[in-house]
């Protein structure tokens, strides 16, 4: 019922792709290991009001224009639903890869959590190949690294992913929302912002 449910929150925003981003970034904290009895529904409407504190949006809309592959690497099991919606809300003609890890983690998205939560109809599934909270490039599979290096876009989200990430020479979004003072501090911002940031 959840898949509906954003789905019209997304129609009812005229496709909107901010809106869309933000879903994706409000499932980033549906994470088990954090809230442990968070009213989804509820929780979802009271985010929604609350904006971006960074957005590179617009640097973002450029992009994809002039993209044909894009790579995202997603961090926690119960937001790939919201992933979806953000990928279904992309031009048709970019190919997206979506990147889980090897097995269960903590809370992390395997790939029987994607195909569940129907990844598999609009992304390209694999496997990072990390046993890490986070991804670790050096443990990464072959595959994952030759998409990493030659999307032309990739999207890094949660935290983990980000501190993994974060000193890498290529352009990556960050996309997350700041759950604790040391990343909040990363990025100048109050904890609990939102943030879709590009790499420098």
């Amino acid at each position: 019922k959840l898949y509906p449910y954003l789905k019209k929150i997304l129609n009812d925003k005229n496709n909107d792709l901010y809106t869309a981003l933000k879903i994706s970034a409000i499932g980033n904290i549906m994470d088990s290991a954090i809230f442990k009895d968070l009213d989804v529904m509820e929780c979802i409407d009271h985010q929604l009001d609350i904006d971006f504190t960074i957005c590179d949006i617009e640097i973002f809309k450029k992009d994809i224009v002039k993209a044909k592959t894009l790579l995202i690497l997603g961090d926690n099991a119960g937001e790939a639903v919201f992933d979806r919606i953000f990928i279904e809300s992309l031009p048709e003609n970019l190919k997206v890869y979506y990147a889980t890890r090897q097995a269960p983690i903590i809370n992390d998205a395997t790939l029987s959590d994607t195909k569940s939560a129907g990844l598999d109809n609009c992304s390209t599934l694999i496997s990072s190949g990390c046993m890490t909270p986070g991804t670790v490039l050096k443990d990464c599979s072959d595959e994952c690294m030759d998409i990493f290096d030659k999307a032309d876009i990739v999207i890094s989200k949660g935290q983990g992913n980000y501190e993994g990430l974060e000193d890498y020479s290529r352009k990556v979004y960050f996309l997350l929302k700041a759950k604790c003072d040391m990343i909040a501090n990363r990025f100048s911002v109050p904890v609990m912002s939102y943030i879709f940031k590009l790499s420098k």
